[in-house]
């Protein structure tokens, strides 16, 4: 006769021994300044224009806010639905794009000026991303497998509308507006995506009248020239050039690159195609490179250190200003990096949410969903000044966690009996780590330019430590086990002798063990 199976399972606390975290500590002469910041909640998009910042609201709000940060106007456009994006037109005023599908144009003084449907589903716009580009009175509106034309400020149909299969990655027009180029996917096959297959086009905007349209596969991005004269494509593995004549690419110039597009964590051109960037790992250290279209020349320069799990998003503009956030997916801090090729200037500076950043001709515009900043760049004045830096370790019920070990960089410190540590640093870039016995470490990245004060949470940790047995006391030699806490698996597998010891926060838990035809679920609260 069988015997039953039972579990156990038993919760104690985990001994950790102290982890340590070393960065070599980078000087930097220069330093992003805040111009103005407007903090708020719900934002959705941001520009500059001319002397003020407009920002856009998910609450059906464009508010246009001074340079002393008060507001100058207030529009309310709720009968439209929500704003997406906002862009500037000048001298036009701006242009927003709903979530119910219209495109309107407002007066630099937030009158309401024109408003047209754009038709296709709801849907699509809320997916995004929604393209725009604007020039000498034409606008381009491209989301999702649909490009739209519209004249300015009438917002009639300026030409014939696009589509694509699959969907839009890109527009442009140039200077006089009688020209867009386009990059999209032009196909719903599987092999035909995965070997990047991309639909090139640059046609008339008043008529469907191609300079050029064609297919390129092993594609990543695609620029074109300032006259759309030329193409530039980043493949997979190297850079080409090509002039267009009678409808067709003449290759001109081509390069490999450094490191293949598998290793890239963020890529592409700058708006006339004249640079294009990639970052990637390099052990340790992240780099850019950089390939100038114009010189034909390849370059790669550090950004910070940090390993292959850092996240990236940037972009590059004509003039050799690279931007990136670098999101540290373990933490959730992040750092806005600003690169300056022409100057060989490098900025770097800790912010508290992932965030959109754009170029703008008063400086870089920093958005977040609870903030929006204006800075630029600027040479620091205080070189020598070392920054004061108190970090506070508490656990997860507020508590100061005393003998906690806090790394920054090199500098081991233990926490005092108010679980604090406070030290002068040069300024810098620094990996901050806190550890405790019986609690799960925490690593933060930030840049430290100022008296600063920065408080860690650890949480405590458990060891679980379940087994399988029989109601007559023998254990199983072997059975199928699974952790899982809100249907979120932890661990599955086959466990020997089954049973497992496995590190958990606090919390409530599943185990599920099954031997043959027998099954066991048990919930359990550590």
């Amino acid at each position: 006769m069988r015997c039953q199976l039972t579990l156990l399972a038993v919760a104690t606390l985990l001994t950790l021994s102290a982890l340590t975290c070393t960065s070599q500590c980078t000087p930097n002469n220069w330093r992003l300044e805040s111009l103005l910041e407007v903090r708020a909640s719900g934002v959705v998009d941001a520009i500059v224009y001319g002397e003020y910042l407009v920002i856009a609201f998910s609450n059906s709000t464009i508010t246009c806010y001074n340079q002393e940060g008060h507001v100058k106007w207030r529009t309310v456009i709720s009968e439209k639905g929500a704003p997406l994006l906002v862009r500037e037109v000048e001298p036009q005023g701006l242009v927003v794009v709903t979530s119910e599908g219209w495109v309107g144009l407002l007066s630099p003084e937030g009158r309401e000026v024109n408003w047209s449907r754009l038709r296709l589903d709801k849907t699509i716009l809320r997916k995004g991303p929604v393209l725009t580009t604007y020039s000498s009175g034409i606008l381009v509106i491209a989301v999702g497998r649909h490009a739209f034309i519209f004249e300015l400020p009438s917002l009639i149909k300026a030409g014939p509308s696009e589509n694509v299969i699959n969907k839009f990655l890109k527009c442009t027009l140039n200077p006089d507006g009688s020209k867009v180029f386009m990059l999209g996917i032009n196909t719903f096959c599987h092999i035909c995506l995965e070997e990047d297959e991309r639909l090139i086009l640059i046609r008339s905007v008043k008529a469907r009248d191609y300079a050029i349209r064609v297919k390129l596969s092993r594609v990543k991005d695609v620029g074109a020239s300032r006259d759309m004269d030329r193409v530039s494509v980043a493949h997979w593995s190297r850079i080409v050039e090509y002039r267009i004549v009678s409808g067709k690419l003449i290759r001109e110039w081509n390069r490999s690159l450094p490191i293949e597009a598998k290793e890239w964590k963020s890529w592409g051109f700058s708006p006339n195609g004249r640079l294009f960037h990639f970052i990637y790992s390099d052990g340790e250290l992240l780099k850019v490179c950089v390939v100038d279209i114009d010189h034909r020349s390849v370059n790669s320069y550090s950004l910070i250190e940090g390993g292959p799990s850092l996240n990236v998003e940037s972009l590059i503009d004509d003039d050799g200003r690279m931007l990136a956030v670098v999101l540290d997916p373990v933490s959730r801090s992040a750092t806005l990096i600003l690169l300056d090729i022409s100057r060989r200037l490098r900025a770097l500076t800790s912010i508290d949410e992932f965030v959109r950043v754009k170029f703008s001709k008063r400086g870089l515009l920093v958005i977040g969903s609870r903030r929006v900043e204006l800075v630029r760049l600027v040479e620091s004045r205080s070189e020598s000044r070392l920054v004061h830096v108190i970090v506070r370790v508490v656990d997860d019920r507020g508590s100061p966690v005393v003998n906690a070990t806090v790394a920054l960089n090199s500098t081991l410190l233990p926490t005092s009996s108010e679980g604090m540590v406070e030290q002068l640093f040069e300024p810098g870039f620094y990996v901050i780590s806190a550890t405790a016995p019986h609690y799960k470490p925490v690593r933060l990245l930030r840049f430290l330019n100022s008296n600063t004060s920065i408080t860690i949470v650890l949480k405590r940790l458990y060891t679980l430590r379940i087994k399988g047995v029989y109601d007559n006391g023998s254990t199983p030699p072997i059975c199928s086990l699974k952790l899982y806490t809100d249907d979120h698996v932890l661990w599955s597998g086959m466990a020997v002798n089954c049973s497992l010891i496995y590190e958990v926060e606090g919390g409530n838990y599943t185990v599920e063990i099954m031997v043959g035809d027998d099954v066991v679920k048990r919930a359990y609260k550590v």
